[in-house]
């Protein structure tokens, strides 16, 4: 019998498609130059292509079980890099460009990298993964991270940085881990 983290179930799959599709419309997005997808509105922080590919890595991990390891060991990296990014006030190797060649936008002081609560968010999303019995305590430090810049979007427009220089997190990226961080809450409620 499978233990419960190799089982997929129809919510798995659902959010694994809407997290596929994140991944698929963004990196569309980048790729036609349709800024209206990247930034929902006016003004706002636009999805960055590796932000985008983390979504989409989640997604896949949420239908292939066994892949769920190594999404996770990928997520601790891409957050990690973009973490040392900001903390060294460095580009590694052009990183953030690896993907796509994005163009400037709204809200982004660093064409390509994401947020500084994104890139944490990540690393936690990796962390969920692998420490199964710290997933409660996981989601509620991640929805910490997403929800006040979601609840500042809705009262404010548009956040402030938090982080002098770094690009702010894009809403349709506080709703998605905010869908995620539900998601790994209720289902370490229901096990």
């Amino acid at each position: 019998m499978a233990s419960p983290d190799h089982e997929v179930t129809a919510g798995q799959r659902l959010l694994g498609a809407v997290f596929l599709g994140v991944w698929g419309l963004v990196s569309w997005a980048w790729v036609s130059r349709v800024e209206s997808v990247l930034s929902v509105c006016g003004g706002c922080s636009a999805m960055q292509p590796w932000t985008a590919a983390g979504f989409g890595l989640l997604g896949l991990s949420l239908w292939i079980a066994r892949l769920r390891p190594v999404v996770a060991g990928a997520l601790v990296v891409l957050g990690s890099f973009v973490m040392i990014e900001y903390a060294l006030q460095i580009d590694l190797f052009g990183f953030d460009r690896w993907l796509l060649s994005p163009w400037p936008t709204a809200g982004v002081v660093h064409v390509g990298r994401m947020s500084p609560g994104t890139a944490c968010s990540f690393i936690l999303a990796g962390a969920a993964w692998v420490l199964s019995d710290r997933r409660p305590q996981i989601a509620v430090l991640g929805l910490f991270g997403c929800l006040p810049t979601l609840v500042v979007y809705i009262v404010r427009g548009r956040p402030s940085p938090v982080v002098p220089d770094a690009t702010i997190m894009a809403v349709h990226t506080a709703i998605a881990f905010t869908l995620w961080w539900s998601y790994v809450l209720f289902v370490t409620r229901t096990r």
